[in-house]
């Protein structure tokens, strides 16, 4: 029997005890810890212990669920003696055992683009929003559409699905290209390609290259032959200014790889008087969203002027790879070439 204590205790580490429960392998959670005490809801009796008090169990493994503090919470472990091979990821644990859920790998089974690799189960992710239930909001809200090894997301793998059979941005050559909001698998493979030409923006300091507002580009007239901007406009106040600089730093044919929530449902909705936190979820969906796009955003993005192509999933791509690759059938990417 292989015993795990599970440190973490969000939503990636209540979905992973669920996972244990399905392997075809004997191993047990025997305990779970976490930086706080907190109330647990988890479907069977399984112990809350201290940090402290992991030392005097019997286990085979500990396994950090948080991915962004791994590091840190690992150096921790060390600094009351557990023994580092102990220690261990979601990541690793699924690498060593993932074989064992739902049998063992086929050609039929799931599969990761950005990581190239097999996996048997789609993880959890994103945050419960009711709004996107109800108006069946596309590109949001929990679900299960990331990764279990490389942490991407359904978005953004289909994403970079479009990058490499639509446009020639993975063709090897360096492009020009502005990444807004940086996500980390598309930043990290299109700097490998783009070298220097490449460059990541963000408002907040600290998570990109540069610190860059949308809405007023430190950049010459023409500087780029590609902008990436995934679920960054539901933000923008200003949004005709936005796609004004956007349109003004790209070169004459270059091209805005755009995405947004979108619901094809209805025609996209905002109103300026909808200021408040609990207003804009409310309407829209989200405390930090000024819009809600719609079935209208093609001809909404052409009146920027803007050649649009809208890529939908389950239009350029067929049922079988939707399923396999874990895409959200709905989902759009949207090609805005500068005329």
């Amino acid at each position: 029997m292989i015993r795990i204590i599970i440190y973490g205790m969000g939503n990636r580490g209540k979905d992973f005890i669920q996972y244990v429960k399905r392997l075809s392998v004997d191993m047990v959670v025997i305990a779970v810890s976490d930086s706080y005490i907190q109330t647990l809801k988890i479907d069977e009796d399984i112990p809350f212990i201290k940090l402290s008090d992991i030392p005097n169990y019997v286990f085979d493994y500990i396994v950090v669920t948080p991915k962004d503090h791994y590091e840190d919470i690992k150096k921790n472990f060390l600094d009351i003696g557990i023994d580092e091979n102990k220690i261990k990821s979601i990541k690793d644990i699924y690498q060593e055992y993932g074989r064992f859920y739902y049998g063992y790998l086929t050609n039929n089974d799931l599969y990761c683009n950005l990581c190239d690799n097999h996996v048997s189960v789609w993880c959890y992710i994103g945050l419960e929003y009711n709004l996107f239930h109800k108006k069946k909001i596309i590109g949001g809200s929990r679900r299960r559409g990331g990764c279990p090894i490389c942490g991407g997301s359904d978005r953004e793998r289909y994403v970079y699905y479009i990058l490499k059979s639509y446009i020639n941005l993975m063709d090897g050559r360096q492009h020009s290209i502005l990444h807004f909001a940086p996500e980390d698998f598309l930043s990290t493979r299109l700097r490998q390609i783009c070298g220097s030409k490449y460059i990541s923006a963000d408002i907040v300091p600290g998570r990109a290259d540069v610190v860059a507002d949308i809405t007023r580009l430190d950049f010459a007239d023409e500087t780029f032959e590609y902008m990436v901007c995934n679920h960054v406009m539901e933000h923008i106040d200003l949004e005709r200014k936005a796609f004004s600089e956007i349109k003004r730093c790209l070169i004459v044919g270059g091209v805005l790889i755009l995405t947004v929530p979108i619901c094809w449902e209805q025609k996209t909705f905002e109103d300026s008087t909808i200021n408040s936190e609990e207003a804009r979820i409310k309407y829209y969906g989200q405390k930090d969203h000024v819009r809600l796009y719609g079935n209208d955003i093609v001809e909404r993005i052409k009146s920027f002027g803007f050649h649009v192509t809208l890529l939908r999933c389950d239009e350029v791509v067929n049922e079988n790879d939707i399923s396999k690759y874990g895409f959200i059938k709905e989902d759009s990417v949207l090609l805005c070439k500068k005329k």
